[in-house]
């Protein structure tokens, strides 16, 4: 197994333990365009209607530029209103997003871009950037070797590090039903999200969720006990690809493979994230075999190391 680059630089996760990146490659065989926007749209209404601007007959964006303009036009608002009247104006939310939770220090690359693995991460991006000379959109999955392997902080990770160097319109999905992760990490709802989309109970974009990254949107597992319905795969994937620059699908570990292989056959490329000690193990290598064999996607190895 040749060496696309030597990643090793000390650094620390968020538990206080050095955490690693290597990149190895495998036998050969790419804004804001969702509902989140950190801007407050105010509009307030005062005591004194002005009877003369009449909306009924006017389409509805008009009439709301119109009230707009007229409010802007208001240099104050009496304070001493009449009983029962108050001003009001309106802040959206942010769909699915929980204060207070999510983006924890493991996410790196959000919260120092000049950490040491955050260019881990940016070199791990480049490598993967050269395996897809077509550009975007691409779509890739990743695995993990084993349940504890990191697979979930390296996507999320690696899907900001797209987000905030390349501007890019980034997807992260969670298809890992065994271990759902990916809400819990992001602070956003579990569900409705990708099980409810493949089984039809749920339109694609109501279960999207918005995070508090711009241009990074998720789709969480969804609700437990509504079975992964593959038929669904292709074209929600046609969907996506249309939607985003990127696509980073969080997937079962190896040992679920028929969970997987519907799932790789949609994709651009397959990424197994193993731990340092695993990587030359005889284990490993007949996981990366059966990988191969089974979807002949993947493009490399992420090695990590606490």
């Amino acid at each position: 197994m040749g060496r696309m680059s030597d990643l090793w630089k000390p650094g620390t996760n968020g538990d206080g333990r050095e955490h690693n990146l290597e990149v190895v490659s495998a036998p050969e065989s790419d804004h804001d365009w969702f509902l989140g926007n950190e801007s407050v749209p105010f509009v307030e209404v005062g005591s004194k209607p002005e009877p003369e601007l009449r909306l009924l007959d006017e389409p509805i964006e008009l009439a709301n530029e119109q009230i707009l303009e007229r409010v802007a036009s208001y240099q104050h608002i009496d304070e001493s209103l009449a009983p029962g009247l108050f001003t009001v104006r309106f802040r959206p939310v942010v769909a699915g997003v929980l204060p207070d939770r999510g983006f924890g220090s493991e996410l790196v690359a959000l919260h120092d871009p000049d950490h040491p693995i955050s260019e881990q991460y940016r070199l791990l991006l480049g490598e993967i950037a050269l395996q897809s000379p077509s550009g975007p959109p691409r779509v890739l999955l990743f695995t993990g070797a084993t349940a504890e392997a990191g697979t979930t902080t390296v996507l999320l990770n690696l899907a900001l590090t797209i987000a905030r160097t390349e501007s890019a319109r980034v997807t992260v999905i969670d298809a890992n039903a065994a271990r759902p992760s990916l809400a819990e990490k992001l602070g956003l709802s579990s569900g409705p999200g990708l099980r409810d989309v493949l089984a039809g109970r749920t339109p694609l974009p109501w279960a999207i969720q918005a995070t508090r990254m711009k241009s990074m949107r998720a789709l969480s597992s969804g609700r437990l006990g509504t079975p992964l319905a593959d038929a669904g795969w292709p074209p929600l994937m046609e969907r996506l690809r249309s939607e985003s620059d990127w696509v980073l699908i969080d997937a079962p570990v190896w040992t679920r493979p028929a969970e997987a292989v519907p799932l790789a056959d949609c994709c651009d490329a397959l990424y197994m994230v193993v731990r340092q000690p695993d990587a030359d193990t005889t284990t490993g290598q007949e996981i990366q075999r059966g990988i191969l064999e089974a979807t002949g996607r993947l493009k490399g190895c992420i090695i990590t190391q606490r």
